[in-house]
This record gives structure tokens, C-alpha cells and sequence, in this order.
């Protein structure tokens, strides 16, 4: 006897999210669309968002990820998402495994977070260094 998975609550699969994208794309494609396509694109374009939050939120609790503080958290959660939307209005509906795609995006995204957080922290050691040797007198071996 053959059992069926639970789906984990909070997630969703694959062909809703694909559905979603082939939906947003025959509406827009409309050219004179009524009250009621627009108020569905809307309502589309939304769901579509939370489904890329959840990727994003879902990748924080990955142990490469975990020990960031909330600050640093919400940021890479903002470049995600904001990276998937960019990513979403190209993406072509031919490809069945959005969910891949999205979460290799977000997975760049908090790549080049933390890389760019390395930076910014290596340039403040350097520049305190700096400022450390400003009071030091120029005259300790007269």
C-alpha cells in the first residue's frame, strides 16, 4: 500500500506556483482588460510575492544562513525577493520547476549579501585601525 505525502504546512508545490505564472502572463497579455482581470492580476501578482517571501524565509532557516542577526535577516530577505520579482517578469512558463529556479536566485541573493556585508566589515576594521594610530606620537624613540 502506497502512502501519500502530508504537504508541509506553509509550502506549496511546484504547479500551483506554475499555474500562477501562466495565469499573470494571459491576463497581461490582454490588452483591454475589465475591472475584474485587473482587481485577479493584482490579486495574482500578490499571491506570487508571498510564494517568493515564503522561498526566501524558507532558506534562512538552512544552517549556512541561521546565525545571522534579524537586522542582517531582513535585508537578505528584501535582495531575495526583491531579485525574484526582477527575475519573475521574464521567467518563461516552458520551464516546469519555478521553485528551483526562484530558490537558486534567492540563494544568490543572500550569497552576494553576505559577501557585500565581508566588505563593508573589512573596510570598518581598517578604517578603526587607521583612526587607532592617530594618537600614537611620532616621537617614542627620541
Amino acid at each position: 500500500m502506497v502512502t501519500k505525502r502530508k504537504k508541509k504546512a506553509g509550502y506549496f508545490n511546484n504547479e500551483e506556483m506554475l499555474d500562477l505564472f501562466i495565469e499573470r502572463n494571459r491576463l497581461r497579455e490582454i490588452s483591454e482588460k475589465t475591472k475584474e482581470e485587473n482587481l485577479q492580476l493584482k490579486k495574482i501578482e500578490n499571491k506570487i510575492g508571498i510564494l517568493f517571501f515564503k522561498i526566501s524565509e524558507g532558506m534562512l532557516h538552512r544552517p549556512n544562513f541561521c546565525n545571522y542577526d534579524s537586522a542582517t535577516k531582513a535585508e537578505m530577505i528584501s535582495d531575495a525577493v526583491y531579485n525574484c520579482l526582477r527575475a519573475g517578469e521574464r521567467y518563461d512558463v516552458s520551464f516546469k520547476n519555478p521553485f528551483g529556479y526562484f530558490s537558486q536566485i534567492s540563494w544568490n541573493a543572500f550569497i552576494l549579501n553576505i559577501k557585500s556585508m565581508k566588505k563593508r566589515t573589512g573596510i570598518m576594521v581598517n578604517i578603526s585601525h587607521v583612526e587607532n594610530l592617530d594618537g600614537c606620537d611620532d616621537t617614542i624613540g627620541d
